[in-house]
């Protein structure tokens, strides 16, 4: 992962190797502390890794949507739904569109119209997205900009100030080297295609960290904040409640982290509200789910489909069990606050009992791209066949999301 300038062959990022800066794992920092949790100043180092892993990523991805993608011809798979743009016979091309397939065409549908909802089943309504992506895209959109822009924007500077907090924090808790691998796994692991387009993994994960790291900080205001719009982002961000609800009690900490644990589900209420005095359903994000047909990809049914064989299906569940292989076996590595958020997380996929979306789920768990950096920071045969089968099965899942096939 060393790049190197053209001139004098001077590194413009430093190889993770020399980064490295060994740490006191975080179930040595387990013992709670009153005190507000200073952080460590990051070095033009740190900093030039960050951004350049960001961009590494950022032009993977893009460059196989915008040139690869348009260039390769796949054969139609009957799938038609004009509503986000799949229709017969079509071919992807260069432009700004393709960063708004699927759910970003359902975003764009929200920016500029508002949302709807139909009290029946039979049609899909917007009112099961939750507003802070798509409001945030029409107020850019304000200034004259695109959706397919300003989702873009969007999702690739909240992606940037991501790394910028996981590699904060890792660096704390784990040191520079680890860290710097962790920012390696959430730019290339195959769902990072979703942190790329016009999609609500990006701002999902700043908003999840934000509010895990200052609630470990004891910054309660500014986890508040996040942890605000975390919940106002995707429905599983209200998960983080009774997480910091149980470290706040676990840890003996003072009333003020319950109170900002419990207002973090503020934007839930208020969309609940907002539901109730537009459509007369106050829980209508969660009827509409219904009419999406969610919840029909079981366990049991992936495992069958395997059976034929389908090559997606075979994918998914490798993707799937390989994510939660990282995330066990490398659980005691966690801070506090995020293996309590991460295993009421994964109860409640489990207990879903279904697959469909499960990658990009896991995918959001910020302790998936800490599991990676641990797993790739360690010396090993592994370490760069897997990285390199990671690469490889990202550019895949960008080829599929750029021709309309159903990626997660």
């Amino acid at each position: 992962m060393t790049i190197h300038s053209s001139r004098r062959g001077a590194a413009i990022l430093p190889p993770l190797s020399s980064l490295s800066n060994p740490m006191p794992s975080s179930m040595a920092m387990v013992k709670d502390r009153p005190e507000v949790i200073e952080p460590q100043a990051l070095s033009k180092s740190d900093y030039l890794w960050i951004v350049g892993t960001w961009l590494l990523s950022r032009g993977l991805v893009i460059f196989v949507l915008q040139w690869i993608a348009p260039g390769k011809h796949w054969p139609i798979d009957g799938y038609w739904d004009p509503i986000v743009g799949w229709v017969n016979d079509f071919v992807p091309k260069t432009g700004w569109s393709l960063f708004a397939h699927w759910d970003g065409a359902w975003y764009q549908k929200i920016a500029q119209f508002g949302y709807d909802y139909d009290h029946g089943v039979d049609r899909r309504a917007t009112i099961v997205f939750f507003p802070a992506f798509p409001l945030l895209c029409w107020a850019l959109m304000k200034l004259g900009l695109p959706y397919a822009i300003a989702g873009t924007i969007i999702s690739n500077l909240a992606c940037l100030g991501a790394m910028y907090v996981l590699y904060h924090w890792v660096k704390e808790t784990h040191g520079s080297n680890i860290a710097g691998w962790s920012l390696v796994g959430l730019g290339f692991m195959p769902c990072a295609v979703f942190s790329v387009v016009a999609y609500t993994e990006s701002l999902f994960l700043l908003s999840t960290l934000g509010a895990l790291y200052y609630f470990h900080r004891r910054c309660y205001g500014w986890a508040t904040f996040w942890g605000i719009l975390m919940t106002a982002t995707r429905p599983p961000g209200l998960l983080i409640v009774p997480a910091l609800l149980w470290i706040s009690w676990r840890q003996k900490r003072p009333p003020i982290a319950y109170l900002g644990a419990g207002a973090m589900a503020i934007s839930t209420v208020l969309f609940t509200l907002y539901c109730g005095g537009q459509f007369g359903h106050p829980w209508a994000w969660i009827a509409s789910h219904q009419s999406w047909g969610e919840g029909v990809v079981s366990w049991k049914l992936l495992v069958e489909r395997m059976g034929y064989p389908q090559m997606g299906a075979w994918m998914r569940m490798s993707i799937i069990l390989a994510s939660l292989g990282f995330l066990w076996h490398y659980w005691w590595e966690f801070m506090p606050e995020l293996q309590a958020y991460t295993a009421i997380s994964l109860a409640l996929l489990m207990a879903s009992n279904s697959t469909e979306g499960l990658m990009r789920y896991l995918y959001v768990l910020p302790g998936l791209s800490i599991a990676f950096g641990v797993f790739l920071a360690r010396p090993g045969l592994m370490r760069w066949p897997v990285l390199i089968a990671s690469t490889l099965l990202l550019m895949f899942l960008t080829m599929q999301f750029a021709w309309y096939r159903w990626v997660s």
